[in-house]
């Protein structure tokens, strides 16, 4: 028998084992209780584990804990009585979405869901391709989920640009001509331009635009700018206006016109049952007010192409039908229908909508627009670019703006006769011949009565491209809004939300909300407290420390206080007298400016000298003399004018006191928690959890004092907060894509602007300008805006 060796190098050599096998009985005698266990487990099994926990890996699924048919069928008795025995409740089955899609049932769920938030006719159409937000108890559609930035610009510039502005709400009044001019008297002033009331406008001829106030507050207290079409006609004694108002101060405009007409409400009454929709009647003082809200769809085409898309989607109705005899059969005897057709068929081919009578209004009557979709979606371009007669430029009849659309009787006859995609589809498919082609059901469908509302765009070639954002605005009736905006989208315009109106604004040089009215006091707010919030969300190392970059107000425009330090006064408001705007433009300062309006700021469009952002909220300072002359010696220099000297923090010391202390404090507090778990721990059996830390009040108090060191609510001065005098501020700053250049509106104090425009050691009347984040001032060449 041979030795068994081991060769190991920390045995040091040969060893010998005593043993190399083992033996059975020895084995199970040493391991008897163990083996007497095993044999007992297997004759009677018990396990604590349920059904489907016990499936092999490969078959387990987590729906299977609440789901027995996903089990197979012999374990799912044995599972169900498992789960009765735990207590767990029958859930009764869910509807399938089938079901939960139903029309009925999908009809109610988006009446539950427009509670809180109004949907425009195209919710449905934009919720699926951009990102919704809720405005002005609207829920709106605000950017494509694409990055179509820069191609909603070449649309506007290029081709067209598709709004849906539904959300513009709608108050028509009615009553003598004498009646309504005196009450928009007292909202309204002369020195704005042109008032509500005059010859151009109540002819019906045109769009107008004019700017509200509350009663008797003029300059003070501004509403906004609202627009307004009147009904043509001759009868002195009721005339009919309809005011498109901006939601933001919608219901501010409706008090101070109960205040005006001494209105008192009478009815209300259905425009359309199928919409939901309900009108508000009120009379006073000779005036029937009705509120119009959502019972009318507004449409916006921006661009040269505009004019080309509505050729092909705006056909006119010349079929008559002597079977369904409607409210056509007498308007289409109307000379005015005549008039319109051959208007349309003039001008329809013409290469923009720029060329046109700016502001003019055309009613027509038109097919139904699912008739003139294309096949698939197609750009339409001018074929025949012609060029309209000078009379039906310069002097269009007065018969173009009549329509029925302005009878809402009519408007509500129409709506409930839609005939809905569904049905037309199904009539389609029992008559249609041959595919493609038009069939005998589709002739039956009832013309649309359609307000067109010419835009001219941009009139100022100093300020910015003539006949930029020219376009069309298109009103039609309730119910037919997703059809027309289905229509123009096939055609090729390119849909925008609230992100475009912004950027059109922009490159037009104008301003969406004015700091001064309502809207634009809501904007500021808003947009404060976001910036506020997000900048410290940040660590104390990654935030701009605005204290040491001298600013004062880096998240929003402190105006007033501004315009106290300059003027004395708290309260400010925008110069809107186009008399004094136009003489500042011809770089001429009234003297009515300092003595009647210092409390006053002026708008005015800035241009970037050199490169450089300064973004919004930058602050606009008067140049000093070393300023200019080192302008002067190196024009062609890219490099900042002037650099501001980083300044002390006065509270850098005490932040770190307090964070350190506050710190202290709340591992104090937990500490004695930890302390009073350990004491509960030794008198009870169970498990003695930590008592939450309740110290909410304590970090938001911590919080409250930090941002005040950080950047404190009320700044000593504005005007003198850094080494160069401030006097403006600029509230949009971008850059330009139509003049590939940064471009900014700001507003200023007029006695700031009385010192640039009187230095005769700046004969260009530079600014200087710097933006929150940065220390380095820029020149700017500015413009005053007349268009406010």
């Amino acid at each position: 028998m041979t030795k068994n060796l081991s060769y190991d190098a920390d045995d040091g050599g040969e060893t010998k084992i005593k043993q190399s096998y083992v033996q059975t009985f020895q084995y199970a005698a040493a391991n008897i209780k163990e083996m007497d266990e095993l044999v007992n487990e297997i004759k009677n099994p018990t396990s604590t584990k349920l059904i489907f926990q016990s499936l092999p890996k490969h078959m387990r699924r987590r729906a299977m804990s609440h789901n027995p048919k996903r089990l197979p069928r012999k374990y799912r008795v044995k599972h169900k009585s498992q789960m009765a025995k735990a207590g767990n409740p029958t859930t009764t089955k869910r509807p399938s979405r089938k079901f939960r899609r139903k029309p009925s049932n999908l009809m109610k769920e988006y009446t539950r869901r427009q509670r809180k938030n109004v949907w425009l006719e195209t919710h449905i159409w934009h919720a699926k391709r951009f990102h919704m937000i809720s405005k002005w108890g609207y829920k709106l559609p605000f950017a494509s989920c694409d990055k179509t930035y820069r191609a909603c610009y070449r649309a506007s510039a290029k081709h067209c640009l598709l709004q849906d502005i539904s959300f513009l709400n709608c108050i028509e009044i009615i009553g003598s001509l004498e009646n309504i001019k005196t009450g928009f008297e007292k909202l309204t002033s002369s020195k704005c331009g042109l008032g509500i009331t005059a010859k151009t406008f109540i002819s019906g001829r045109r769009e107008g635009f004019v700017t509200l106030f509350k009663k008797d507050q003029y300059p003070y207290q501004c509403l906004g700018k609202v627009s307004f079409l009147w009904k043509s006609g001759i009868n002195e004694s009721e005339r009919v206006l309809w005011v498109f108002v901006h939601p933001s101060f919608y219901r501010n405009v409706l008090k101070e016109l109960f205040d005006v007409f001494d209105l008192k409400k009478i009815e209300t009454f259905s425009e359309n049952e199928l919409l939901f929709n309900r009108i508000n009647e009120y009379q006073g003082n000779g005036v029937c007010l009705r509120e119009l809200k959502d019972t009318l769809n507004r449409f916006r085409l921006t661009g040269p192409l505009s004019q080309a898309i509505l050729s092909k989607v705006m056909i006119p109705f010349l079929k008559e039908d002597e079977k369904n005899k409607n409210w056509f059969q007498d308007y289409s005897k109307n000379n005015s229908f005549k008039v319109q057709n051959s208007f349309w068929e003039e001008v329809k081919d013409c290469n923009s909508p720029a060329e046109l009578l700016s502001n003019m209004i055309l009613g027509l009557v038109v097919e139904d627009f699912r008739l003139q979709r294309p096949k698939k979606r197609t750009k339409a371009v001018p074929i025949d670019a012609k060029n309209p007669s000078f009379e039906a430029l310069t002097n269009p009849s007065l018969e173009l703006p009549e329509t029925p659309l302005w009878n809402h009787e009519l408007r509500k006859k129409i709506s409930e006769n839609f005939i809905s995609n569904h049905i037309l589809n199904e009539q389609r498919n029992k008559t249609l011949l041959v595919p493609g082609e038009q069939c005998l059901f589709e002739k039956n469908l009832q013309p649309i009565p359609v307000l067109l509302i010419q835009r001219p765009g941009s009139q100022n070639n100093q300020l910015k491209r003539l006949g930029y954002s020219a376009g069309w605005d298109v009103l039609v009736p309730s119910g037919y809004g997703l059809s027309l905006w289905l229509s123009l989208v096939m055609w090729g315009c390119r849909p925008g939300g609230i992100r475009e109106t912004h950027m059109v604004n922009k490159e037009f040089g104008s301003a969406t909300f004015l700091p001064d009215t309502i809207s634009g006091k809501q904007e500021i707010s808003e947009t404060g407290e976001a910036l506020k919030q997000r900048y410290f969300q940040l660590p104390p190392n990654k935030r701009c420390n605005y204290s040491k970059f001298a600013i004062s107000s880096p998240f929003k425009p402190s105006l007033s206080k501004l315009v106290n330090e300059w003027s004395g006064s708290d309260n400010f408001y925008i110069l809107r007298d186009i008399q004094l705007l136009r003489q500042l433009e011809s770089n001429a300062f009234p003297r009515e400016i300092i003595e009647y309006h210092k409390n006053s700021l002026i708008q005015v469009c800035l241009q970037m000298k050199t490169r450089g952002n300064p973004k919004d909220l930058a602050i606009i300072c008067i140049p000093t003399k070393n300023d200019l002359r080192k302008h002067f010696k190196t024009m062609s220099s890219n490099d900042p004018v002037y650099t501001e000297p980083l300044k002390i923090d006065p509270f850098e010391e005490e932040r770190k006191i307090l964070k350190s202390s506050h710190k202290k404090l709340l591992k104090r507090l937990r500490n004695r928690r930890v302390r009073q778990k350990r004491m509960q721990q030794k008198t009870s059996c169970e498990r003695v959890k930590i008592a939450p830390p309740k110290t909410s009040a304590i970090i938001k108090e911590q919080f409250d004092k930090m941002c005040d060191l950080w950047v404190p609510r009320s700044p000593s001065s504005i005007r003198n907060q850094c080494s160069r005098e401030v006097f403006g501020y600029v509230t949009q700053s971008s850059f330009c894509l139509s003049e590939g250049r940064v471009t900014a509106v700001g507003y200023v104090t007029p006695q700031g602007l009385n010192k640039i425009m009187k230095d005769k050691r700046n004969p260009e009347m530079l600014l200087l300008v710097r933006g929150t984040n940065t220390r380095h001032y820029r020149f700017a060449k500015f413009k005053v805006n007349i268009d406010v």
